[in-house]
């Protein structure tokens, strides 16, 4: 039986994937991203969850990454930001063999999407566990949640690819 051969460009399209997003994942973990970039932006997290919670009629205090509530308090951690997601789309996207323009709006509507997801994520997890024990929590923090992101991710990825693919043979 004759081996059948891997399309180039499939091929090109994973170790593009997958580069980036190695690449993104170990610049991550670098410490002046992380002070410069990554805390800012998970503390810039904590606060707009507070500042929805307060809306809602719930009053919290928001120190750093800590949105608390009396004796209840959830802390806004590494993981807990939406950039893991973030760099899977990003590699996913720019991987893709579609223009540079295609790929930064998708980029860009992308990254909003996985935004505002997560910070639904946040403060319902905030309210889940307001009300639930810690077991029931953590299922909604650690596999509902985070199956429910991927998945709602990998939809819009695929309509994404979808909708330039049509664009293209137009």
């Amino acid at each position: 039986m004759p081996k059948k051969k891997i399309d180039p460009v499939i091929l090109r399209f994973l170790g593009g994937f997958l580069g980036m997003a190695l690449l993104l994942s170990v610049l991550l973990q670098v410490p002046w991203v992380q002070e410069q970039v990554q805390n800012p932006y998970t503390r810039f997290i904590a606060r707009l969850d507070g500042w929805i919670l307060g809306a809602m009629g719930i009053p919290v205090t928001v120190s750093g990454t800590l949105v608390r509530q009396g004796n209840y308090a959830v802390e806004i951690k590494r993981g807990c930001d939406g950039l893991d997601v973030l760099i899977l789309f990003l590699s996913a996207v720019a991987a893709y063999p579609f223009s540079w323009k295609s790929r930064a709006a998708g980029i860009l509507l992308g990254g909003i999407l996985i935004f505002f997801l997560n910070l639904i994520r946040t403060v319902a997890l905030f309210l889940i566990g307001r009300v639930s024990d810690p077991a029931t929590f953590e299922i909604f923090h650690v596999y509902i949640w985070q199956f429910a992101i991927i998945l709602l991710v990998l939809v819009f990825w695929i309509y994404w690819v979808g909708r330039e693919k049509r664009a293209v043979a137009e």
